[in-house]
């Protein structure tokens, strides 16, 4: 379980860094993937940061605006 705590605490300080416009979201999907990694987590971790809904380009919810 520490590994997933350090894992969520790590990703919780590039969310910010991400909602400031500090990187780009192609980088914080870089720095999700590495993260995971180095905790140990794998692809399909229940633990592992999945923006499915919220993000603009994928998911199975559009936007009010998409519609």
């Amino acid at each position: 379980m520490n590994n997933v705590f350090s894992y969520t605490l790590v990703m919780s300080m590039f969310s910010d860094m991400l909602n400031k416009g500090l990187i780009t979201p192609l980088e914080y999907k870089k720095i999700e993937k590495n993260s995971a990694k180095k905790y140990g987590l794998k692809k399909g971790s229940i633990f592992r940061i999945y923006n499915l809904i919220n993000d603009q380009n994928n998911g199975n919810i559009c936007g009010e605006d998409r519609l």
